[in-house]
């Protein structure tokens, strides 16, 4: 989970919503949509523990096209879209660092660079991918207890915070960072690789979820409350940017080569990872076995080079704040189609005189609050900007006719 949304989110998120306990609230509120979705996809991901994550779980709950729309929508805003965030994001860093690089052209060469390093043997992807996060964790917690100390609690004072909070802006707001906390759910992506997923696969998604929304909390209270909000608004690398206020710029060019780093990993573990969906898609989808080939490795190589196709399209034609949109808006939907599975579910469970493995916590209520949060999330970013819920739904609706076209033929 921890990756490139909470480096990069929080300068733009400034001009979206306004004040620093605006930004410090929409974390907030996507920590809260989050852990309830998360406890509603541990009783739903515990009932069809396979890989796959969304579409697994919605072509059996709900219907075979809708699982293939959901299916889509991972490979193109669950995968491709964030391995593009994270590599612009790398880019944006590396600039601060060497001025005048070329940035484009330094976010396709990651993609390629770390699609070929998963297309080889899975275990030297899984070497450096293991080196690089332990890396990326010992920056997220010294960033954390260094920052803590610069903190001006008398930033955080808005007057304005409850009209703030009502506009559809703080739902756009909210939609962006979705992004950053993107992975919540990744737990139920390996579920058919779980010895014990009654019990390991809900511990999973409610602690991450948990201790994630306090490292975010507490590192992006350091981004907007120890510097003046105009040094750090709008700002990609604001990581760098409260760095180099607080501690002079050598100091934050170390931290920006460190940062960039990290991001490296956060690119692997979205080229890892999201060839589970195409795989998962090829075993039920004859004319897609091509994605699931493996040629001389024991990485689907052709899988690997569309998702990396698809995420150099995506650089080439979309700016860092647009993708975090469109990745949240998109995921969000299909998110919310999966926890409606919960109940349908329940009802097919009560009709044949069954209980699920796993119960979600607080039932109904903690789904509703999940499904009327996202509502209200979604409704506002869509106000805010329509273009994001057009792609959404664009891409949904070719995935569903998709399946129409890929299916299996019966006798």
């Amino acid at each position: 989970m921890i990756g490139t949304g909470v480096f990069t989110t929080s300068g733009p998120l400034l001009e979206t919503v306004g004040s620093p306990a605006a930004v410090l609230m929409v974390w907030l509120v996507g920590g809260v949509v989050s852990l309830c979705g998360a406890l509603s996809y541990a009783e739903i991901g515990t009932t069809y523990p396979e890989a796959g994550g969304e579409y697994a779980i919605l072509k059996h709950a709900l219907h075979p096209a809708i699982g293939f729309a959901a299916g889509v929508v991972s490979i193109t805003a669950g995968f491709a879209a964030p391995i593009a965030v994270c590599s612009l994001a790398f880019s944006s860093y590396l600039a601060t660092v060497v001025p005048h690089l070329p940035e484009i052209p330094i976010a396709i060469a990651l993609v390629v660079a770390t699609t070929l390093l998963h297309a080889q043997r899975a275990a030297m992807g899984t070497a450096a991918q293991n080196a690089l996060t332990v890396l990326k964790i010992v920056l997220v917690i010294v960033l954390t207890v260094v920052g803590l100390f610069a903190i001006d609690p008398s930033r955080l004072e808005s007057a304005s915070l409850a009209s703030e909070v009502a506009r559809p802006s703080f739902g756009l707001g909210v939609v962006q960072v979705f992004f950053a906390y993107t992975g919540w759910n990744a737990a139920v992506y390996v579920a058919g690789d779980l010895k014990e997923p009654a019990r390991t696969l809900p511990r999973a998604l409610l602690f991450g979820t948990v201790f994630v929304t306090a490292i975010y909390l507490a590192l992006n209270a350091t981004f907007v409350l120890s510097v003046p909000i105009e040094a750090v608004r709008g700002e990609v690398a604001i990581a760098e940017r409260v760095m180099s206020a607080l501690h002079g710029p050598l100091l934050a060019k170390a931290l920006a080569v460190v940062i960039a780093l990290g991001l490296i990993s956060t690119v692997g573990a979205f080229v890892l990872s999201g060839t589970r969906v195409y795989q998962a898609m090829a075993l039920d989808a004859p004319r897609l076995a091509f994605l699931g080939r493996q040629r001389g490795s024991d990485a689907p190589a052709t899988a690997l080079a569309i998702q990396a196709g698809l995420a150099i399209a995506l650089i080439l034609t979309s700016s860092l704040r647009e993708l975090l949109g469109a990745v949240g808006m998109a995921l969000s939907i299909t998110s919310a189609l999966t926890v409606i599975a919960v109940f349908v579910e329940r009802r097919r469970m009560a009709r044949a005189g069954q209980q699920p493995a796993f119960k979600t916590p607080g039932y109904p209520f903690t789904p509703l609050l999940y499904l009327g949060l996202l509502a209200w999330v979604v409704i506002g970013g869509s106000l805010e900007s329509p273009r994001l819920l057009v792609f959404s739904v664009t891409t949904l609706v070719v995935g569903g006719l998709g399946f129409f076209v890929v299916r299996r033929k019966t006798e």
